[in-house]
C-alpha cells in the first residue's frame, strides 16, 4: 500500500510586510522544494495592509497555486460561519 507525503501549510499573518514578503517566500521555497516528501502551501493572512502587502500576495498566488491569501475579513466571515451557536 502506497502512502502518500504529508501536507503542511505555513500559516504567515501579515500586516505591511511588503518589502519582507519575497524573502519570506523565498525562504519557505529553499528549505521546502529540498524536501520531497512533504507537500505544502503557505497561506498568508493579511490585516488590512496599506503598504501593497496584499496586492504581492495575489500576485504571488496567481504564479505558483500553493500560495494562497485571505484577508482578516474574509478569516473572520469564515470564523463565524464555523463556530458553533452557542
Amino acid at each position: 500500500m502506497a502512502t502518500s507525503a504529508p501536507s503542511i501549510t505555513i500559516i504567515t499573518p501579515v500586516y505591511n510586510e511588503f518589502d519582507a514578503l519575497s524573502d519570506n517566500i523565498s525562504t519557505v521555497r529553499d528549505v521546502l522544494l529540498s524536501r520531497s516528501d512533504i507537500r505544502y502551501t503557505i497561506l498568508f493572512i493579511d490585516d488590512g495592509s496599506s503598504d501593497g502587502s496584499w496586492s504581492k500576495i495575489e500576485e504571488f498566488s496567481k504564479s505558483d497555486s500553493r500560495i494562497l491569501g485571505l484577508t482578516a475579513c474574509v478569516c473572520l466571515v469564515i470564523l463565524g460561519l464555523t463556530l458553533p451557536l452557542q
